[in-house]
C-alpha cells in the first residue's frame, strides 16, 4: 500500500473541526472539482455512512465510512458501487483532526492505495500517482481550511 499525506493547521478550535469534518454532506463545499455531495440513506456518520461525490462532468465516487473515531477522524473506502475505484486495487481516503497549540487544529489528510500489477503497480504509483495526489491533496487541504475558518468565523459573527 502507498500512502500520501498533507497536513494543515487550521485556525479554529479542534472542536469545531470536528464538527465541520463530521459534517458527511460538506466536501463539495472544500474539495476541488467536487460539485455536488449525496448522502446515501442509512447512517449519516459512523461506521457505515455512505456518500456519493459528483465531479463537474457528473461522474460519481462512492465514500464508505469503514471506521470512525468520534472526535479525531475517519477512514472511507472510495469505490465505484461495488467495484474498486479504477484504476486502483484498493482506495481509502483519512481525515483525522487534532489539537495545535491552544486554539487551532492539525488536520492531516491521508490517501491510501494500491495499484493492481504487483511491482509494477508500485512503481507506476510511487512514480505517476504519488505527485498527482500530492497535488491533489494539497488542494484539498487548502479549501478545508478556507472552508472550515470562514465558516466558525462567519458564525461567531452571528453570536455576537
Amino acid at each position: 500500500m502507498t500512502q500520501v499525506m498533507v497536513k494543515v493547521v487550521v485556525d479554529i478550535l479542534p472542536v469545531d473541526a470536528w464538527s465541520l469534518m463530521s459534517d458527511f454532506s460538506s466536501p463539495h463545499k472544500y474539495v476541488p472539482g467536487i460539485l455536488k455531495t449525496k448522502v446515501l440513506p442509512g447512517p449519516t456518520s459512523g461506521v457505515g455512512a455512505h456518500r456519493l461525490v459528483f465531479d463537474k462532468v457528473g461522474k460519481s465516487i462512492d465514500e464508505t465510512v469503514i471506521e470512525w473515531i468520534e472526535g479525531s477522524g475517519f477512514k472511507m473506502r472510495l469505490h465505484q458501487g461495488e467495484m474498486n475505484l479504477s484504476p486502483f486495487k484498493y482506495a481509502q481516503f483519512n481525515y483525522h483532526v487534532s489539537p495545535e497549540g491552544s486554539d487551532s487544529t492539525l488536520v492531516e489528510l491521508t490517501m491510501v492505495f494500491e495499484l493492481h500489477w504487483g511491482l509494477l503497480g508500485s512503481v507506476i504509483g510511487n512514480l505517476i500517482f504519488r505527485p498527482v495526489i500530492k497535488y491533489r491533496l494539497m488542494g484539498v487541504a487548502t479549501g478545508l481550511k478556507f472552508f472550515y475558518e470562514n465558516t466558525v468565523e462567519s458564525s461567531k459573527e452571528h453570536i455576537e
